[in-house]
């Protein structure tokens, strides 16, 4: 399982327009995951969180990034004496993308992706509520290599329930859910998609908050994202789309 999300994952960077190159690893602003249509056979679909697009230069816009880039199979760290910009700019990547769509109520973002590498996993959904199990995600937290977190405990989160949790202010009540989680997420890590075992998407990070000692990941709620993103993911009103693998992208 974990071997096919991380051909679905990627972390990615975007630079401010006009505000030329940037050095590794401070631009990889997030994490993100190819996602399938519910007509299956995949796509050039990419879901992720919307607010790292907030600081692109002119805010959340639709349209096109051309200085959005994506790198892929980014799993292992530098070796000694190889600095992680050799390392980036060896792996598959992406260059250029479209934002579809944005939400800001579940921060939730959908880009068409202007290039694919072949052998790619695309991730599945479904638009009602999932049982509780559980979840799984690879994330860049602080620009590193993909790294693995296990979460339990699917619930909507409460804004009210939890008004005096740190680093959880102003969020919309109940459109995001909470998990205890093991492993690291950290800047970065955002938009990467929280999945079950059958590689489904749940939600997509917004980002970490603590409560009586103990760290919860929020994710925005993919039910709730779903109406927003229908007419790219969902043109046939099928409520799902399966996890596809081994694809290659036409």
């Amino acid at each position: 399982m974990e071997a096919l999300l991380g051909r679905a994952v990627a972390a990615f960077s975007l630079r401010a327009e006009g505000g030329g190159s940037r050095r590794f690893p401070p631009s990889l602003v997030g994490t993100g995951a190819l996602i399938n249509r519910s007509e299956g056979g995949g796509s050039s679909l990419f879901l992720t969180a919307r607010h790292p697009f907030v600081f692109s230069g002119d805010g959340v816009r639709l349209g096109a990034y051309p200085s959005f880039e994506a790198f892929w199979d980014y799993t292992a760290a530098a070796a000694e004496g190889v600095s992680q910009a050799e390392v980036l700019a060896r792996l598959p990547r992406s260059r250029g993308a479209i934002l579809l769509a944005c939400d800001a109520a579940t921060d939730t973002a959908l880009l068409l992706l202007e290039e694919l590498p072949p052998g790619r996993t695309f991730l599945g959904w479904c638009a009602s509520a999932v049982e509780q199990g559980e979840l799984h995600r690879l994330s860049h937290p602080y620009g590193y290599p993909q790294t693995y977190t296990r979460h339990a405990g699917l619930e909507p989160f409460s804004a009210a329930a939890d008004s005096g949790a740190r680093g959880a202010v102003g969020l919309p009540s109940l459109l995001f859910y909470q998990t205890r989680f093991r492993g690291s997420l950290g800047p970065g890590s955002s938009g990467a998609p929280l999945v079950t075992s059958d590689l489904r998407v749940v939600g997509q990070l917004w980002g970490v908050y603590e409560r009586g000692g103990v760290a919860y990941a929020l994710d925005g709620s993919f039910v709730h994202a779903h109406g927003q993103m229908r007419s790219w993911l969902d043109p046939l009103d099928r409520g799902e789309a399966p996890a596809v693998w081994g694809s290659r992208a036409s």
